[in-house]
């Protein structure tokens, strides 16, 4: 019996020893290869997505990242990975799919509901804002660095809607 033992997986740790020593050509050649092995590999693409957001390729980065989420769809930290790159690139739209996709695939999954509820209150959707600093204050590790920062705006939102005044309905 014959046995084929893909390199891509070889290829890719090669990839990840090689962005740790800071050596980011190198990596990048590495998930190349790994890529090269077997095209389908959607941890080498994600991967190679961050090599290009940190050399500020976003267009790169979201190819890369579309294709590993099409590759991997039931993944909500890719989708996490990919909504984050999302934002970056201005595209809040595209990324609150994204992670309400990774909210509904993993409900205790805690970041997603912290970057929702950022984007919501950009964007003044208190209500939604609420809802989402909510939900993440509520799953959130209690170690978690972010739960402070959420828990204060949170706090202050609840507060602003308190005391605004309510809309009197016209007859």
């Amino acid at each position: 019996v014959l046995l084929y033992e893909s390199k891509a997986m070889y290829e890719q740790s090669l990839g990840m020893i090689q962005e740790h020593a800071k050596h980011p050509d190198e990596a990048r050649e590495a998930y190349g290869e790994a890529l090269t092995e077997d095209l389908s590999y959607y941890a080498a693409h994600s991967r190679m997505a961050l090599l290009e957001l940190a050399k500020g390729d976003t267009a790169g980065a979201l190819s890369e990242l579309d294709l590993a989420v099409q590759l991997q769809p039931n993944d909500p930290a890719l989708r996490y990975s990919y909504a984050m790159a999302l934002v970056v690139a201005k595209h809040d739209g595209e990324a609150a799919t994204q992670l309400m996709k990774a909210s509904a695939m993993d409900p205790y999954f805690a970041p997603p509901h912290l970057l929702l509820a950022r984007i919501a209150d950009a964007e003044k959707y208190t209500d939604d804002a609420v809802a989402q600093y909510q939900q993440y204050v509520a799953i959130a590790a209690k170690a978690d660095p972010e739960l402070p920062a959420a828990k204060a705006r949170l706090a202050a939102l609840t507060a602003t809607v308190a005391t605004a005044p309510a809309a009197t309905p016209t007859p």
